[in-house]
């Protein structure tokens, strides 16, 4: 369900959007997949995603291969910038068998010149 409701959200927001906006997709190929210190995928892990950039906020959708356990990962974001801090929601969704579903909030922020 909250997939579904990110989506949407998503849509509804892109049909608000004026002409400053930005795609871009990226691909990945690592021996590796590491993440928060822990291994997700057992050897060969391949990864890519699509970004959208408007005026104001950002979403995006990321997904990988677990490796040889045959799982998937999902990530869905979205976020925007509030006085020069990055604040965001992200749902990340696992393939059945591959581990639990959760989301989270972020906030972060960016010094630059240091």
């Amino acid at each position: 369900m909250k997939t579904i409701t990110l989506i949407t959200l998503f849509m509804g927001a892109l049909a608000f959007i004026t002409n400053a906006y930005a795609v871009s997709a990226n691909l990945g190929v690592t021996t590796e997949y590491y993440w928060r210190g822990a291994s997700q995928a057992d050897g060969v892990s391949v990864s890519g995603g699509f970004d959208y950039e408007g005026e104001g906020f950002y979403a995006g959708i990321w997904t990988a291969n677990l490796g040889a356990s045959g799982g998937v990962e999902t990530d869905y974001y979205v976020g925007t910038d509030i006085s020069g801090f990055d604040v965001g929601y992200i749902v990340y969704e696992y393939s059945a068998g591959a581990g639990g579903d959760f989301d989270e909030y972020y906030v972060g922020y960016s010094i630059s010149g240091l």
